[in-house]
């Protein structure tokens, strides 16, 4: 009974937020406003533990994004600026705490609820390329492949050896840190490269402690290039912290921690496979990268999979998607596993499967199943298969 009041709570919240963002969309449009654009999204996930370890309880969390981008040229004179900021909210429960898998399979689900600043930053065109500086989400630009967009397990965000590196994780999705990033447009052909200096300690306005401005924790370098043109492109990306991390399970001489550098490279192809202007189109992916350094769970990851947009005729906001994850776990995370008594596998690995459709202008029913095999990077365990319905309301 108290599930589903909190459905009944949280689909009220759904719509109350929903109503105040098409009241700030329509107040933005009475004032004309030039050079403001102001974004609402709302998303609410009934999930439900189909097979597996834990317990089979629905739980419903949720995603709230408010966003405000500004061409500072259009509104102060400020030639080729551009302002952004994101107020981050989630709330609702943890369902990863009882499936246990390692990469987890809900892209909205945090370990602490609460509201946050998540992005705030300044960009600046110089020459060919720009300047960005100040709170700012790795994943918006780096290991970034579009046709993986509609599909909700998070390692088809972000490749999870480089999402489960650092003191507390880089600086992605829900916590973001510090940093500079430069960009530069190569010719006409689309080549690009980018590279970013950030914080290695994430925190958020809005979470203990707030935004780290000391950076005792040093900082991850990343650098990406590549060619990125309509329906293709193709990068090498690579990263490295600046300081040393904790083995994972090692130890010196006398119980002493052990540290040792953590870095990676990962490489991604995305990609228009077949369609025609103005009808549907399959488009595709194939990413993975791999890490040196015994400091996270993870030793390379892959992931792949296809997008069918529109998936239906007459059904213009319909898409269909499918995808396969895997992640191999390093040495440290097998020994960690082994000295707790349980049996470690050599991977985890997954199959995805979701269609997403626009019922209504704006709002979308997405209805997704997926399986986790060997969650949490244990052998013999039972496979964990994940029924998910995600509602989402957008305002551009």
């Amino acid at each position: 009974m108290r599930s589903w009041r909190r459905m009944g709570a949280l689909g009220a919240l759904c719509a109350l937020s929903a109503l105040v963002g098409a009241q700030a969309s329509r107040a933005q449009e009475s004032k004309g406003i030039a050079g403001l654009n102001l974004g609402f999204a709302e998303i609410v996930d009934v999930v439900a533990p189909l097979s597996g370890g834990g317990d089979h309880r629905v739980r419903v969390l949720d995603n709230t994004d408010l966003t405000l981008d500004a061409d500072l040229e259009r509104l102060v004179g400020w030639q080729g600026a551009r302002a952004h900021v994101y107020l981050l909210g989630n709330h609702g429960a943890r369902p990863n705490d009882r499936i246990a898998t390692l990469q987890g399979f809900d892209n909205i689900e945090v370990g602490r609820s609460g509201i946050r600043l998540f992005e705030a930053w300044l960009e600046q065109d110089i020459g060919g390329g720009s300047l960005l500086v100040g709170l700012y989400d790795l994943n918006g630009e780096f290991y970034v492949t579009d046709s993986a967009g509609t599909l909700v397990s998070p390692p088809f965000g972000i490749g999870s050896e480089l999402a489960g590196s650092g003191p507390n994780g880089p600086s992605i999705f829900p916590l973001s840190a510090l940093a500079l990033r430069g960009s530069l447009d190569l010719g006409d052909e689309g080549g690009f490269v980018r590279a970013a200096l950030v914080n290695a300690d994430v925190g958020s306005w809005g979470d203990p402690g707030g935004v780290d401005l000391h950076f005792r924790e040093g900082v991850i370098a990343v650098a990406e290039g590549g060619v990125a043109r309509e329906g293709f492109k193709l990068a090498l990306g690579a990263w490295a912290y600046s300081k040393r991390h904790e083995h994972l399970w090692a130890t010196g001489p006398g119980g002493a921690p052990l540290y040792q550098h953590t870095r990676g490279i990962y490489a991604l192809l995305d990609g228009t496979l077949a369609g025609s202007e103005g009808g549907s189109a399959l488009s595709g992916f194939l990413r993975g990268g791999v890490i040196a350094g015994q400091a996270t769970p993870y030793r390379a990851s892959a992931q792949t999979g296809f997008l069918l947009a529109p998936a239906l005729a007459g059904r213009p906001g319909s898409a269909f998607s499918i995808g396969l994850h895997a992640a191999w776990t390093s040495a440290a995370h097998r020994e960690a596993l082994a000295a707790e008594g349980e049996q470690a596998a050599v991977f985890e690995r997954g199959i995805e499967v979701t269609y997403a459709d626009e019922i209504l202008p704006g709002l979308t029913l997405q209805p997704d199943f997926q399986i986790v095999q060997n969650p949490g990077g244990r052998a013999g365990q039972p496979a964990a298969v994940i029924g998910l319905l995600r509602l989402s309301f957008v305002i551009e």
